[in-house]
């Protein structure tokens, strides 16, 4: 028996790091993307976040796609502040769709960022994916504990 609650410590233990978000690398994050008509072109207002800039860790490179046209930005001056707002203006076009993502000097691109989507949560955030995760434990530990009982250890 106390093979069994050892096992449900543990298993117990392990499902509460699947609520723990995985840190990646530092890799820059387009926060918000807005655009507005200037005349007949339209403007884009684009806000990355980027921890630890330096002279040599920042943010040098920004794509800009608009129905699937893409603007490459380079040679961008290092930044100052962990957030920052970039205009970029994309001309006269009427747009269905607009992605942004950021590049950084060490980490490489960010994840595409579309102007009004929300960011789509991983499988393990979402309700099914905790039921199924708990399930998982759950089942691990029967099986441990039917293991042992045939074995005559529990």
């Amino acid at each position: 028996m106390k093979i069994l609650a050892c096992l449900c410590l543990v298993s117990l233990f392990l499902l509460s790091f699947s609520t723990i978000m995985p840190v990646l690398a530092n890799i820059p994050t387009v926060l918000n993307i807005e655009a507005t008509k200037e005349g007949a072109d339209t403007a884009l207002s684009i806000e990355i976040s980027h921890s630890s800039p330096s002279s040599t860790h920042y943010v040098d490179m920004i794509e800009v796609e608009v129905n699937e046209r893409l603007d490459r930005v380079s040679n961008l001056e290092p930044q100052t502040t962990t957030t920052f707002t970039y205009e970029h203006n994309v001309g006269t076009v009427e747009y269905e769709t607009i992605r942004v993502r950021a590049h950084c000097t060490d980490h490489g691109w960010s994840p595409w960022a579309t102007m009004g989507a929300l960011p789509e949560p991983s499988f393990i955030e979402t309700p099914i994916g905790m039921v199924t995760l708990a399930g998982a434990a759950v089942a691990v530990v029967v099986v441990v504990f039917v293991v042992l009982r045939r074995t005559g250890k529990a």
